[in-house]
């Protein structure tokens, strides 16, 4: 159902990437390589010919954007209303929130078979799989949170092999951690494009050039 999906937002990132990625392939694959916390659910390949992804991840990161869409919307609206407290029969979507921070965390730390994940096991109170959900609703917020977040992390992947990242850690030229906060700083670079900051933006909107940018297939989900 997200394959294709997902794809489509693998080869924008790739585009972004340059000549240096154009060969670099996508595979998303059932069993994450190594174990606790060596355990690698999003990786580059030290070969630099492709990104590895598991679909366990891919599940987690779409129940948290679920969970956190509906969460942030309530808490929102309850910080706007000075509401001091919200509670689970406020409002059902509230409980369905909560659940979908589980449900990622079961994704997470618990390998799920592909025999399981069928439509007839999906449990009933996790928000329902839609790859093209309506418009203004708590699926459509958390698919837009979705794919922001894996456009991001494709992006991140990939600037580990524009940067040469594999070699040149293996060379003692630069540390592990220095690689990922380069990877992070690319990614959002990449991402973020020729965005910028509007001074003269009235207060609650949007400016002609930022409307204009988000127009785009691409911006629409970032």
């Amino acid at each position: 159902l997200f394959r294709p999906l997902i794809e489509r937002h693998f080869e924008a990132a790739r585009s972004d990437g340059g000549s240096r990625v154009a060969a670099v392939a996508l595979r998303i694959e059932e069993e994450p390589l190594g174990k606790g916390k060596e355990r690698a659910e999003f990786m580059s390949l030290d070969s630099g010919d492709a990104i590895r992804v598991t679909w366990n991840a891919i599940a987690s990161l779409w129940a948290l954007s679920q969970g956190v869409a509906r969460l942030s919307r309530r808490m929102f609206d309850a910080n706007r209303k000075k509401v001091q407290r919200l509670g689970v029969d406020d409002d059902p979507e509230i409980r369905r929130g909560l659940d979908s921070l589980e449900l990622a965390r079961r994704f997470r730390t618990e390998d799920v078979p592909a025999g399981a994940a069928t439509a007839d096991k999906w449990p009933s109170w996790a928000p329902t799989i839609d790859a093209a959900p309506s418009p203004e609703s708590d699926d459509a917020t958390g698919l837009h949170f979705f794919l922001g977040a894996l456009d991001w992390i494709l992006r991140h992947e990939l600037a580990h092999i524009v940067l040469n990242h594999a070699q040149r850690e293996i060379a003692g030229e630069i540390t592990y951690m220095a690689c990922e906060t380069e990877a992070d700083i690319k990614a959002t670079r990449w991402l973020k494009g020729s965005l910028q900051s509007d001074q003269e933006r009235v207060l609650g909107g949007r400016s002609e050039e930022h409307t204009s940018e988000l127009q785009s297939p691409r911006n629409l989900v970032c």
